[in-house]
């Protein structure tokens, strides 16, 4: 399980909004203190201001909200629990981060691949991974078709979006209720629970992973130091969210080196 770091800078950055309140001392001191959990309150204050922006698609805050419960209430449907892993082969756009969310909600570990890896630097990364779901971007089908044969152990695979006819995720969950999640339906995930894997190669081929928990992650996006450079463009974005000012997509945020 990877850990969040102590936080050794003691900063903080106050840029909530005020009817969020201040970022709290300890992480770990308040249970719900992972974004999953912030999502649907950011909706409630501001559902129709845009959260999520790039060239192609936008989200408002009551829309990111919508798919992350419905993005979550899938994974339950299908059997998936705490704990598990998923694999993200998509490339840098809103619905990826409504995914993460919703994945993230109901506990599974997230890994975002690197949408430009191919064939054995694929196949590396996602034996690190170790996912039990892998969703794929219509247009990276041959990304998959190239891996495919070279899969050690059974994985469940979706397509997200356009281009796909068949085995589609967001069409499987566009009937499931947007209501946002209850702890009777899902505990957790705890701030230190991992929340996220950005999953890419270095010059030889070799998976480089980069992982934070749900702690850290809002550490970061509070303000504390320590930041590694794979993480800034997705800290950058969820300080965005947590302000209540759209955060603009279209960076390379899963490609740890």
């Amino acid at each position: 399980m990877l850990h969040s770091a102590p936080d050794r800078t003691g900063r903080r950055n106050i840029g909530l909004e005020s009817r969020l309140g201040p970022a709290p001392a300890r992480f770990d001191a308040r249970p719900h203190s992972t974004l999953t959990h912030l999502v649907a309150e950011l909706a409630a204050i501001n559902p129709d201001a845009t959260a999520l922006a790039s060239r192609d698609e936008s989200l408002s805050f009551l829309e990111l909200a919508a798919r992350q419960a419905r993005y979550g209430r899938w994974a339950l449907g299908e059997g998936f629990a705490a704990g598990d892993g998923a694999a993200l082969l998509m490339h840098d756009r809103p619905d990826r981060y409504a995914l993460w969310l919703g994945l993230a909600r109901v506990g599974m570990r997230v890994a975002l691949l690197d949408p430009a890896l191919r064939g054995a630097r694929l196949a590396r990364c996602l034996t690190v991974a170790e996912p039990k779901l892998l969703v794929v971007d219509p247009v990276l089908a041959d990304a998959l078709g190239e891996v495919h044969a070279q899969m050690s152990t059974p994985i469940a695979v979706r397509w997200q979006g356009p281009g796909a006819d068949f085995a589609r995720l967001d069409r499987e969950a566009a009937d499931l209720s947007d209501a946002p999640l209850g702890d009777a339906e899902v505990t957790g995930p705890m701030p230190d629970d991992p929340a996220l894997l950005l999953l890419g190669t270095d010059g030889t081929g070799r998976p480089v992973r980069v992982g934070a928990s749900h702690g850290r992650l809002m550490s970061w996006m509070h303000g504390a130091g320590g930041c590694p450079p794979a993480f800034r463009d997705l800290v950058a974005t969820g300080a965005s969210l947590l302000r209540g000012t759209p955060a603009r997509i279209g960076g390379g945020l899963s490609a740890p080196c």
